[in-house]
């Protein structure tokens, strides 16, 4: 073999060599989008957030947090927030990392960073900072970028997920405290300007094998209901089912408490319990049957499931112990006289069926 053949051979090997380079680099680069990250990338590891503002579908929330480590929206320091939004997102902040990384990426369109879902900024108590938008979705993750980074990452969910809620969904509900019908003492209810008290009393005894028993007996204005009455139970369970679902309106004005009937027009229960009382307000329905409801002096006007204070003002029709006696005897002497008019009619049957006697010596 001669210098120029093995010349060539030499350049047909560097040759192959390159190509097989190219062709990886070019491989990686194309496939960037869909490799997992291998050792963590992360966007941000913020410890001892103190601030947070993101904008979302039109609107903007920004929250601080103070020396007691307390969060608090900016715009209204009274407004009661649900601090586990907040914690949850300190949480995922802290430890922010990618799922995937592509270095080279193409334009923004392409993920959605151009309009962006939600553009967030967090500050922690050191100083340190972060500002990242988040676009389209992919594959149950998001494009996400952080301001000043050329690359382009996905992230999880869990960012897009924390954001995704308005100021009244974050907002820390009134509860109305679960009374059962062992603790509560009396519900008085005001309606249509009609006051109405049902007190209960407690009766104990004992059983035929001598064990103490307990027993209820509720009265309505002083006049005793028939226990096995079910808007009775009905009314008395509901007492431990009161609950808001949500919230309709913070620090509502005037004419917006009137237009949801939570004026003097509402209807005014007390529940008195052993160690304290509450006092519920409910006012019209909204478009979806839900009352309005309020908690005498707070300033959140709530929605309630309609069912649960129905069955409580079930209480002002709940049958009284002498209409249910008068009931069940009007329902004897009826019974009685249904037996007597069916006596009477057998009676009368067979003396029609009997065979007239004749006299057998007249032929």
């Amino acid at each position: 073999m001669n210098k120029a053949t093995k010349l060539m051979y030499v350049l047909v090997g560097v040759l192959v060599v390159c190509m097989a380079a190219y062709l990886g680099l070019r491989w990686w680069n194309d496939t960037a989008e869909d490799r997992v990250v291998d050792d963590k990338t992360y966007l941000a590891q913020l410890e001892d957030i103190t601030s947070l503002t993101w904008q979302r579908s039109g609107e903007t929330l920004s929250f601080e947090k103070d020396e007691d480590g307390v969060w608090h929206d900016v715009s209204d320091a009274d407004f009661p927030l649900d601090q586990s939004y907040l914690t949850a997102l300190e949480t995922t902040l802290s430890q922010l990392s990618a799922v995937k990384v592509i270095p080279d990426p193409e334009e923004d369109s392409s993920y959605g960073l151009d309009t962006p879902d939600l553009t967030l900024t967090a500050t922690a108590a050191d100083g340190k900072s972060l500002e990242i938008t988040v676009g389209s979705e992919v594959d149950g993750n998001y494009y996400a970028r952080p301001a000043g980074d050329s690359q382009v990452y996905t992230i999880a969910a869990a960012l897009m997920n924390q954001t995704e809620y308005g100021l009244m969904e974050m907002i820390d509900l009134d509860t109305i405290p679960t009374v059962t019908e062992s603790s509560v003492e009396s519900v008085e209810i005001v309606s249509g300007g009609v006051t109405t008290l049902l007190t209960k009393e407690t009766v104990t005894g004992t059983d035929e094998e001598g064990n103490e028993t307990t027993s209820y007996v509720w009265s309505r204005d002083g006049e005793a209901l028939y226990s096995e009455d079910s808007n009775l139970e009905d009314g008395v369970d509901a007492l431990a089912g009161l609950a808001f679902t949500s919230c309709a309106y913070w620090k509502p004005s005037d004419d917006t408490v009137t237009a949801c009937g939570l004026d003097d027009t509402a209807t005014k229960i007390t529940i008195t319990y052993e160690g304290g009382s509450v006092t519920l307000l409910l006012g019209g329905t909204d478009e979806n049957g839900y009352y309005y409801a309020q908690l005498e002096g707070s300033q959140q006007l709530n929605l309630m499931y309609a069912t649960t204070p129905d069955n409580l003002l079930g209480l002002l029709t709940a049958q009284t112990q002498a209409e249910a006696d008068a009931a069940a005897q009007a329902e004897e002497a009826e019974s009685e006289t249904a037996e007597d008019t069916s006596g009477e009619t057998d009676s009368a049957a067979e003396t029609t069926d009997s065979p007239t006697e004749t006299d057998s010596g007249a032929e």
